[in-house]
This record gives C-alpha cells, sequence and structure tokens, in this order.
C-alpha cells in the first residue's frame, strides 16, 4: 500500500489552525523536541535558558488579534529560539547536514530588529500528523518574512545507499559534496497548502521555503496556478479523535494523495539524474531538473552550492 495511503488513518492536524501539515519530508522519524547533549554544551546555563524560553519571548513583540496569540502561545511556549542571522543560521545547518543523522526544522523569522530561528521539530511524527502553524503570525503586518528551512542530512544518502561507502567517508571527512538531496514531493506539497492557506484567510504571502543538503542549499517555490500544483496543494478535513474512517477512504488515494504520490515518484527519478554517472551535480542537470519542475508542476527551484 502506498505510504500516502497507509498513513491517512492516523492523520490528526492541528484543531487550532486547521490545515497545515508540517513542513517535514517523507523520511523524517518520531523525535522529541530537545537540545542534543553535544548542542547543549555550546551554550552557558544562562543561555541554554535564554534560548528554550525565546519562543514565548519572540511572541510577546507581536501584535495580534487576542484569540491568535491565545493559540500561537499555547504552540510556541518553550519553544528554542536562537538569535542568528540567516546566513548564520544556514552555516549552522549546513554543519547539521554533515554531523545529525535527523533532519532539523526550524522557521526564520524578521520582523524589524528581532531576527532569528525558531525551533520546530517537537510537532514531528512519522505520519506527517500534527502541525504546528505558524502562519498567523504574519497577521503583524510588520513581520517581514518568514523562511521555512530544513535539512535532508548525508545520513539519507548512506540509507537510501546513492553513493558507495568509500565516496560517502570521503564527502564526510570534507564536508563538500557534488551530490544534491533535492527537495521532496512532501517539501513542495507542504508550500502549496500553506499558499492555499494564506489566501484563503488573507493573509499576506510573505513565505519561503528551503531545504539545506550536502551540495548546497535549494530555495523553492510553487505556483497554484497550475493545475497540478492546484490539486497538490488542497487539505483534507482534520480527523477528529475517535473519528471512524471508512474502508473505502482508506483504500483509494484522493485526488490531492494521488498527486503528491506521482509527483514523489518524478522527484526521486529526477534525483537520480544526478547520480548515474558519478559526476553529480552540472550546470545541465540543474538546468534540465529547473525547466522539467516549472513546466510540469509550477515548481520554482534555485540552487546555490556551499562555498568551497
Amino acid at each position: 500500500m502506498p505510504a500516502a495511503v497507509a498513513g491517512r488513518a492516523k492523520e490528526r492536524p492541528s484543531a487550532a489552525w486547521e490545515g497545515l501539515p508540517n513542513p517535514q519530508s517523507h523520511r523524517q522519524k518520531t523525535r522529541k523536541c530537545k537540545l542534543a547533549d553535544d548542542e547543549m554544551e555550546k551554550y552557558s546555563r544562562r543561555e541554554f535558558i535564554k534560548a528554550i524560553a525565546g519562543g514565548t519571548a519572540l511572541l510577546a513583540s507581536f501584535s495580534l488579534p487576542r484569540e491568535v496569540f491565545a493559540k500561537l502561545e499555547q504552540l510556541m511556549n518553550g519553544r528554542e529560539f536562537l538569535g542568528e542571522s540567516f546566513e548564520e543560521g544556514i552555516s549552522r545547518l549546513h554543519r547539521d547536514v554533515y554531523e545529525k543523522e535527523n533532519e532539523r526544522f526550524y522557521v526564520y523569522v524578521k520582523k524589524g530588529q528581532i531576527v532569528g530561528w525558531l525551533n520546530i521539530e517537537d510537532a514531528m511524527s512519522l505520519d506527517m500528523g500534527n502541525s504546528i502553524d505558524l502562519l498567523p503570525l504574519l497577521l503583524d503586518a510588520e513581520v517581514e518574512a518568514m523562511h521555512f528551512v530544513h535539512t535532508h542530512p548525508l545520513a539519507l544518502m548512506d540509507v537510501d545507499r546513492l553513493l558507495p561507502p568509500e565516496k560517502l567517508q570521503k564527502i564526510r571527512e570534507t564536508q563538500r559534496s557534488d551530490f544534491p538531496l533535492v527537495p521532496s514531493a512532501q517539501d513542495i506539497a507542504t508550500l502549496a497548502r500553506q499558499k492555499r492557506f494564506l489566501a484563503e484567510k488573507n493573509l499576506p504571502q510573505k513565505l519561503s521555503h528551503s531545504v539545506v543538503d550536502p551540495a548546497g542549499q535549494w530555495t523553492y517555490d510553487v505556483d497554484l496556478a497550475n493545475p497540478h500544483a492546484n490539486i497538490l496543494s488542497r487539505y483534507q478535513k482534520p480527523i477528529k479523535d475517535g473519528e471512524r474512517i471508512s474502508d473505502e477512504e482508506l483504500l483509494v488515494m484522493s485526488p490531492e494523495e494521488s498527486a503528491q504520490f506521482r509527483l514523489s515518484l518524478e522527484m526521486l527519478d529526477q534525483q537520480k539524474r544526478f547520480y548515474h554517472d558519478g559526476i553529480g551535480m552540472t550546470d545541465e542537470k540543474l538546468e534540465a531538473l529547473k525547466r522539467w519542475a516549472r513546466e510540469q508542476w509550477g515548481v520554482s527551484l534555485e540552487f546555490s552550492a556551499h562555498r568551497k
């Protein structure tokens, strides 16, 4: 049974802001939101407490309707917030690509003098059910940007056996790679659904998405005027606890599930083209990928390699 069908019965989107799945790839495993031991060592006790309290402190700086503030307070209470520039955060995530086995998930927020990275990892789950819906922050007119960034770590190449062990070891040692891990179908679907949500709620489209992988940084967007992207952007009605789903619903993919499953297969095929000759990224391969994504799915892709 396709993963998209098997996971559907377990999905439990947030009741507060229904409809937005978590920005995560289909490979993400269950994890709890916490700083790893080696990361905690980088903080003094005062800095650590400040980082953990940062999500609540960040929210206090926003001008929002009372009911929206209350719902977001539940989501952001106790979240790690790192007061780094965008470039500093990308550099940190670049290191994590090589040093961490799990994907990392952050959102960069910029509002005047307030800039930094909010950790959004704790809501991740195997079936991609729960959401942490931060988009109503955009009700504050002074918010200049929200940039969702996550990683595709080198460990995925090992799991998927994309490269020989000796080549992977060399990449790990040098922390440089010409072999990308492109945005997944789930990554693109998440952005599409977020853009639909923003349009339906009449919220400003001050939203960006990126993936940091061993080769560089992918920034992507999706045009909902494309018919395939429009289908992809539909989100399902939240399932209430105890609600029964019919066997027919479980066995038959919805149009949006079918579109995402097809895109997943096509994205995997596109990624293989960077590996089959053992060379990796070239300008010709990159341009072919960008052209295909734009014409077939209304997806725009931009790639910048890590500095050598």
